[in-house]
């Protein structure tokens, strides 16, 4: 007892401290700033406009604090608080929400153990995708205590869909999520101690029970998710406190709310296994309801941002779209209340019931916070029972505004509909062909790093060589978050792309140690997908590794055709049993039966409608993305080419993906060589170079460059019989040392038999005699 006193008194002195030290900073650094405008000799209007500063900001914080114990007291006792309030809103009340008064209860009686759960999801998901995307100077960061407090969540209503709105077998649920809790969170970096407190956290929950089975407990499993990026803030405490600039807590809260909806934002759902025999694959991996594409057409009579000297002046406005944790941003328009954009994009939509498209409008200000022009919201749902939709909406919170947006729902097909060479939307603007689904499942047997140390891994994804349309944008790279200190990451983390050219595309995922050193790459034609029944594969894969790791990535594919129409309802789940003897061990069944699957695939294309070269090498099989690690290249190594013919503007297309070169080609270490890969046509008749030579950039001490750089050559139709691509792997040499730089091996393949396809192949390099050193 005496020793929890003793503790108590020291808090409370230590707080005393913080206190006296906090008034004496603000004390002497206004005596200062007094000071300062005398000696200088400037004006009094500082003094004043200062002290005006001071006070607004004193009033704004203490209208959060006001604000924050009501909600708190509200979390703590609804009913008391609503006693204290008079002539409620007609609007509180919704038909389809219902309160769950005893929801809160049971939530609030399991506050103490769910909070545990919640702080573990912090520590291991949340944090470290945090951590990454901060300053390198304080990306040290760690917590010295996390405490949720004792208020727990509440849910404000709660809106059950029925009928024609959900699967037979499914139960769906949105839940208006409030938190306004007493949390206390401290930090700790370079030993600077900085917290977190009186946090505010509120978005719309979509909880689904499914798939329900005919025994106890009736579910298989239930998943969790966030319909959009909930809203999210907080107060600094200690030295953050002190340093509490907007700037720092805005930096603070985007990449907090980054990371959420990175985890907790559809696509991105917690799955919470209830029974232990069923197969949750279709659950793990659930793809999109459908794609919206739309068209930011215009917008007219908005407000006046900006303020001139005489007259309140023009905005400069742009519109960011948001749908589910997607963001698509148009450019900004230059003095005018009436801008036009004509700005095409798609989206993948989750969830089409409940999910809505938000559009903001700001006007964009150099050197300052941007200006808020109003926003609006968009049903999906009406979207996709009309199929096309062209509308002004009215901007909220502004006096004048609207904005019209041109939108048409498109259905998801697994049968391969890519005939077409591009796809006009309703909405206008070219549009992918085809949607890809990759879900990174986990990784196996990664190298170990430096010292033998574990490694902390994460998963670049991208696709090559068929990228999205022009209104698509998410044909970027893509990461997963962290796994730290693991040689066996699990990320279960599902992404989205866009495909134009699906029987030519590739996605190319590359793990990479603490997002900077690379541990191991796989290369993936998505043209495998096309010869499967339902265009999707979940296996394993061979990692290429430098280490020579036998490494592997466990993916889960999916390839679907985009089709404009109305919404179509998607199929029942099908309840999968899992045999007594895998439930039991579920992780040694999946560890015999993947690699044994890896092999099943067939690399035959004969029959999928894909250009194979005639006098292709026989290495050209090694396309196949196990092979790209299992077929060894030749003694001089091999590079990967995408190779087709456009009729229309008579130019031959390349797309140099990677090489693959063995030690013993040049030297003993990768320190040495720094290979980059020369391109040019040459005439078969005249035996001349008949084309400019091209090149790709140089990649620093590697044996297994990696370059996705697109090439073209104008080349007559009549011209391809007689002519060869020519791609030299040369080693980059200074200038001051070697002079020329040396050519490691080169690959000579005839454009006679050109199809009108294109694959993705290995070619082997072989020696040219009198052409080292020809630059």
């Amino acid at each position: 007892m005496n020793q929890s006193a003793s503790e108590a008194h020291a808090r409370s002195v230590e707080q005393q401290l913080l206190e006296q030290i906090k008034r004496f900073f603000k004390l002497f650094g206004l005596v200062t700033g007094v000071w300062l405008i005398g000696y200088l000799g400037f004006s009094v209007t500082w003094l004043v406009v200062a002290v005006l500063a001071y006070i607004i900001t004193s009033y704004i914080k203490e209208q959060r604090k006001v604000r924050t114990k009501a909600f708190q007291a509200l979390a703590r006792d609804e009913r008391q608080f609503l006693a204290n309030v008079e002539n409620l809103p007609s609007w509180v009340f919704f038909p389809d929400v219902e309160r769950a008064e005893w929801l809160n209860s049971i939530i609030k009686q399991a506050w103490p153990f769910v909070k545990d759960y919640a702080v573990s999801i912090i520590e291991k998901q949340i944090m470290p995708g945090v951590r990454d995307n901060l300053p390198g100077v304080i990306q040290d960061l760690r917590f010295s205590r996390l405490d949720l407090g004792d208020i727990a969540p509440r849910f404000g209503g709660v809106k059950v869909y029925t009928g024609d709105n959900t699967r037979r077998s499914e139960i769906v649920m949105d839940m208006d999520l409030i938190y306004y809790g007493d949390a206390k969170i401290e930090m700790k970096t370079k030993g600077i101690k900085a917290g977190i407190k009186s946090i505010e956290l509120r978005g719309i929950l979509r909880v689904v029970i499914s798939p329900l089975i005919p025994r106890i407990p009736i579910a298989a499993c239930v998943t969790v998710t966030f319909l959009s990026v909930p809203y999210l803030n907080f107060d600094l405490t200690d030295l953050g406190n002190i340093l509490d600039l907007p700037g720092l807590r805005q930096m603070l809260v985007k990449v907090v709310s980054d990371q959420i909806s990175a985890q907790l934002v559809v696509p991105n759902r917690l799955l919470v296994p209830l029974a232990g025999d069923v197969d949750l694959t279709a659950m793990k991996w659930i793809l999109p309801q459908g794609v919206l594409r739309f068209k930011v057409v215009e917008a007219r009579d908005l407000k006046r941002s900006d303020v001139g000297l005489i007259r309140s002046g023009k905005s400069d406005p742009y519109a960011i779209v948001t749908v589910g944790s997607q963001k698509y941003t148009t450019k900004a328009i230059a003095n005018s209340l009436n801008p036009v954009w004509n700005a095409a994009f798609e989206a993948a939509v989750d969830v089409r019931q409940g999910q809505l498209l938000d559009i903001e409008l700001f006007d964009e200000d150099a050197g300052s916070k941007d200006d808020e022009l109003g926003s609006a919201k968009v049903d999906l749902g009406s979207v996709a029972r009309e199929g096309v939709l062209d509308t002004w909406l009215k901007l909220d919170d502004v006096d004048t505004g609207s904005v019209r947006l041109r939108m048409s729902w498109a259905n998801l097909m697994d049968t391969a509909l890519f005939q077409a060479p591009s796809t006009r939307g309703s909405g206008g603007g070219e549009f992918s062909r085809a949607f890809l689904y990759v879900g990174v499942d986990c990784c196996r047997s990664l190298p170990t790093v430096k010292c033998g140390q574990e490694p902390s891994a994460l998963v670049e994804i991208s696709v090559t060589g068929g990228g999205g349309g022009s209104g698509s944008s998410s044909t970027d790279a893509q990461r997963t978050a962290t796994f730290e200190d693991s040689p066996n990451p699990i990320f279960e983390a599902p992404f989205h792309f866009f495909v134009s050219e699906p029987s030519i595309a590739s996605v190319q995922l590359t793990v990479l140690h603490r997002g900077r050193r690379r541990l191991g790459q796989v290369q993936i034609p998505l043209r495998f997908l096309l010869q499967e029944a339902n265009m999707q594969l979940h296996r394993a894969w061979d990692l290429n590794t430098d280490s020579g790791t036998q490494s592997q990535i466990v993916l889960f594919l999916a390839l679907r055709a985009i089709v404009e129409g109305q919404y179509e309802a998607p199929a029942e789940i099908p309840v999968k049993t899992i045999p007594a003897a895998e439930a039991a061990e579920p992780a040694q069944a999946e560890a015999q039966d993947e690699p044994e699957a890896a092999n099943t695939i067939s690399t035959n294309s004969d029959s999928d409608g894909v250009r194979q070269r005639k006098n292709a090498p026989a290495a050209a099989p090694a396309a196949a993305p196990a092979a790209a690690t299992a077929a060894a290249p030749s003694q001089q190594g091999r590079v990967q080419l995408t190779i087709r013919y456009s009729q229309p503007r008579q130019c031959l297309v390349v797309v140099c993906h990677q090489a693959d070169l063995p030690i013993a080609t040049v030297a003993t270490d990768d320190s040495s060589l720094d290979p980059y890969a020369k391109l040019y046509i040459k005439s078969d008749s005249r035996g001349a170079v008949s084309s400019k030579k091209q090149k790709t950039k140089t990649m620093k001490a590697t044996r297994n460059p990696v370059y996705d750089e697109s090439f073209e050559f104008s080349l007559p139709e009549s011209d391809l019989s007689s002519s060869s691509l020519c791609v030299a792997l040369m080693k980059q040499c200074g200038k001051l040392i070697g002079g020329k730089n040396h050519q490691i091996g080169l690959a000579s393949i005839a454009l006679a038999d050109l199809e009108q396809n294109a694959a993705t192949v290995w070619y082997d390099l072989k020696t040219a005699a009198g052409m080292a050193g020809d630059e």
